[in-house]
């Protein structure tokens, strides 16, 4: 097992279940700097500022997921719903 499958869950419990985005955003930052490879960390990360409706940072780094991992579908699934949520606002 490695590291992320213990971080990821640490941050998704303050995410979800604490309700403090702003403290599962700490927690998979800290992830990216031991992991900077792991696309699921990153992911992780930009649905955190999804969540907190931080878009440009959340696009950011579903974007650095997915160039780790180029079939992420979950990734480009969120940076689209994104941009919408983005359109709407300018409207």
């Amino acid at each position: 097992m490695g590291f992320a499958e213990i971080l990821n869950p640490i941050g998704y419990e303050w995410l979800i279940d604490k309700k403090n985005a702003d403290a599962a955003i700490k927690v998979f930052q800290y992830g990216t700097t031991l992991m900077p490879n792991n696309s699921n960390i990153y992911y992780s990360l930009g649905e955190a500022y999804y969540i907190n409706e931080d878009w440009n940072n959340a696009i950011i780094n579903l974007a650095k997921s997915l160039a780790l991992n180029p079939e992420n579908i979950n990734a480009i699934t969120k940076i689209s719903k994104i941009h919408e949520l983005k359109e709407k606002q300018s409207d």
